[in-house]
This record gives C-alpha cells, sequence and structure tokens, in this order.
C-alpha cells in the first residue's frame, strides 16, 4: 500500500499520521514524498520512506516544515 504526502509547501506545520490498518500478512506501507519534498531529510534520489510493522494498528506520524521537508515525528514501528 502506497501514501502520497501533500506538498508541504501547502501544509504549513500540519501534522499527518499514516496508521497501519490491514489483514495483509505484510503489513507494510510505503510513504512517498511529493515532487522535490524530502522526507525525515531524506537525501536526492532516496524518493520513498517504508514504513513497516508486524503489528496491525501501528502508526508514523509526520510535520510539515511549510516548505520542502516532511519530518517524522512519531512512530512506533520500524521505518527504513
Amino acid at each position: 500500500f502506497a501514501v502520497t504526502l501533500p506538498a508541504a509547501a501547502a501544509r504549513v506545520g500540519q501534522l499527518l499520521t499514516v496508521k497501519v490498518v490491514t489483514t495483509d500478512a505484510t503489513k507494510v506501507i510505503t510513504v512517498i514524498r511529493a515532487g522535490a519534498d524530502t522526507i525525515d531529510g531524506v537525501t536526492a534520489g532516496q524518493t520513498t520512506t517504508t514504513f513497516t510493522t508486524t503489528a496491525n494498528l501501528a502508526s508514523a506520524t509526520f510535520q510539515s516544515d511549510g516548505a520542502s521537508k516532511w519530518y517524522l515525528i512519531a512512530s512506533n514501528g520500524t521505518v527504513s
């Protein structure tokens, strides 16, 4: 399952939480940046971050800087 974050510039200070609610055995969610935005300082060429967990109901919360970055500010799973 993939989720694309909205453009950070359009979401000044906004928090966005992705929560795993699935019966899929792998429980993998891929969070993709919008355009040239970065996620938690991911460098150019690395366009996604994968949030993986073995537990249902795990989550990851991101916050926009209002310009071009999303920061991972909370997680109760493994982020890579």
